[in-house]
């Protein structure tokens, strides 16, 4: 959105293109491979490596819409396993290759016809007053005018605007789409279990660290706020230690543990959890359990700065976003701004100062700075088998989160500088942000298989979740339905031919999808997968043909996302080759 700066205007948005006028491409690619070494000193220890790669192209969307254009990632790991314990470290490293922002892409072919502050929002509001002859007043005939110089898609001269803003990177003169990802992870982590030593109890203890090791040169995280030195890589550590007692007591079995965590950025944390399995017979078990969780938040959360074509990302942590001002009562509320704008009023976006207006209607946005989400879990089910052929797992659970991690989208109440470029109050940012409030979700769920005559299976399961975050500004982003059902039917091995098959049958009823990319209402959709299957035993080998979607009837799964169709897919599988 744009801030015109003129009371009376509400904020407004550029004419935007569609999103197939500026991809260069839809197909999605994949390559993996993976190899692993081991060597065994003696039966009870083992040392390993394996090394994994991956890439290639594909449409993400996460708070907004990225081609991922030659991505690579590449996986490490060294571990020592002994009869009680494991010793293993790993690395990740990321490339984003020439991946670009869709978001981004659009707005900055905007700007390179027609630059907002300069040309397009001058002549809107020109043309909108009617003092551009043949044009009538107002919002149309302003948009039109504005856009008169707009490149039509198709033409060379789009398709040469495009190329150009997809090969500049992001936050860069003259800014463009693409980005930079050269980021890594380590991770290193131990376990001991004391069988040898105390029988008691099962007693383990284990411990990790884990630094993330950002770096996108400035074009995604906030490697250079100041813009006067070279960007340098920004690194979050964090460790944790914990211990678990386990007992059994004739046919009841208990477990506890304790874990804490410590985050560089955020306070430590402990995280206590209890479980009891009762085992009634030997197919029927009743299982209860209290826990303690916590989320950090990510890496973005923490420290991305990403201006996109409706506001500003910005992670949240203390050392990232002081600067911006925009927390702890530097804001106001998205709903109260635009009805502030609506009734007149405007802002000065070099001081801040309001212009006009019904101010009474603003309200602030006292948002602190990110911490962990904390959560409390209760749940209680059965998993047991009735003459061998009905298999019944059913469970119950209750979530109460407290500092909740989601967006808010707020307008900032002064202005600020980035990259020593001025940022006008009255700007839209989206900050993340804990929820003041407490957040509650249960759920259930219910799996049944039965297995008849001559390998036939056929199972059914369903499970509900439901959420209560009663908060306007607040986007928590649980995003997923209060009911799910699927059933199937599947026979391995018919008859002793060799030919198996598998039908499963999917459905979810509609919810609301809620992200700071955007909202929408998610229809429901039902989906039917089959496959066949045939053994090779001379080969040691199975063959399977199958399809997912048969019915047709193509469906987003979420807001923004690309319509799932119809997938076919032909394999060989190689059991106990080498047996």
């Amino acid at each position: 959105m744009i801030n015109t700066g003129i009371p009376g205007f509400s904020p407004i948005t550029r004419t935007g293109f569609k999103e197939e006028d500026l991809i260069d491409d839809y197909n999605a690619s994949s390559m993996k491979y993976d190899a692993a070494l081991h060597y065994r000193f003696n039966p009870n220890l083992e040392l390993s490596y394996a090394y994994r790669f991956g890439g290639g192209n594909t449409v993400y969307q996460g708070s907004e819409k990225y081609a991922l254009r030659d991505f690579t990632q590449q996986f490490h790991k060294v571990e020592l396993r002994g009869k009680n314990f494991f010793i293993r470290g790993y690395n990740t490293r990321t490339d984003a290759g020439n991946s670009y922002n869709m978001s981004a892409l659009g707005a900055f072919v905007n700007e390179g016809y027609a630059p907002s502050a300069s040309q397009w929002v001058p002549d809107y509001v020109t043309a909108f007053y009617g003092l551009v002859p043949g044009y009538d007043p107002g919002h149309e005939g302003a948009r039109a005018y504005a856009d008169r110089n707009r490149p039509a898609p198709g033409t060379p001269a789009f398709k040469t605007l495009v190329e150009s803003v997809r090969n500049n990177y992001f936050q860069r003169n003259p800014p463009g789409a693409k980005f930079i990802d050269n980021s890594r992870l380590y991770h290193a982590e131990f376990n001991y279990r004391f069988d040898d030593m105390i029988t008691w109890a099962e007693v383990q203890i284990g411990g990790n660290f884990r630094r993330y090791d950002l770096f996108s040169d400035a074009t995604v995280y906030n490697e250079d706020p100041d813009g006067d030195s070279k960007a340098s890589r920004i690194t979050i550590d964090e460790y944790g230690a914990y211990l678990q007692v386990a007992k059994e007591l004739g046919k009841l079995k208990l477990t506890g543990s304790i874990r804490h965590d410590k985050n560089q950025n955020f306070d430590g944390l402990w995280t206590p959890r209890l479980s009891a399995v009762f085992s009634a017979s030997e197919n029927s078990f009743f299982r209860a359990s209290f826990q303690t969780g916590f989320r950090n938040p990510d890496t973005q959360a923490q420290y991305i700065y990403f201006p996109t074509g409706s506001g500003i990302l910005l992670g949240s942590t203390k050392d990232n976003a002081e600067r911006y001002g925009v927390h702890n009562g530097g804001a106001y509320t998205e709903s109260s701004w635009l009805a502030y704008r609506e009734s007149g009023g405007g802002i000065d976006g070099s001081t801040g100062a309001l212009i006009g207006g019904n101010q009474s209607l603003l309200e602030t946005a006292n948002i602190p700075y990110i911490k962990p989400e904390k959560l409390q879990s209760v749940e209680v089910g059965y998993k047991g088998s009735f003459n061998k052929r009905l298999l019944v797992d059913a469970y119950v659970f209750y979530n109460t989160y407290k500092n909740f991690i989601g967006d808010q989208l707020v307008y900032s109440k002064l202005p600020t500088t980035h990259k020593g470029t001025t940022v006008p109050a009255g700007t839209l940012w989206a900050p993340y942000v804990n929820s003041p409030e407490q957040i509650t979700s249960l759920g259930s769920g219910v799996n049944l298989s039965y297995t008849f005559l001559k390998g036939y299976v056929a199972t059914a399961n369903y499970t509900f979740q439901n959420y209560d975050a009663n908060e306007e500004e607040f986007i928590a982003g649980f995003n997923t339905p209060e009911n799910k059902i699927m059933v199937g039917l599947s026979n391995r091995n018919i008859n002793n031919t060799g030919f198996g098959f598998n039908l499963n049958y999917r459905w979810q009823e509609a919810f609301m999808w809620n992200s700071g990319f955007g909202n929408w209402n998610v229809p429901e959709y039902g989906v039917f997968d089959a496959m066949l299957s045939y053994q090779l035993t001379s080969m040691k080998a199975t063959l399977k043909l199958g399809g997912t979607n048969l019915l047709g009837g193509d469906y987003r799964p979420n807001f923004g996302s690309s319509f799932v169709g119809q997938q076919y897919y032909l394999s060989i599988t190689f059991d106990e080759l080498f047996k």
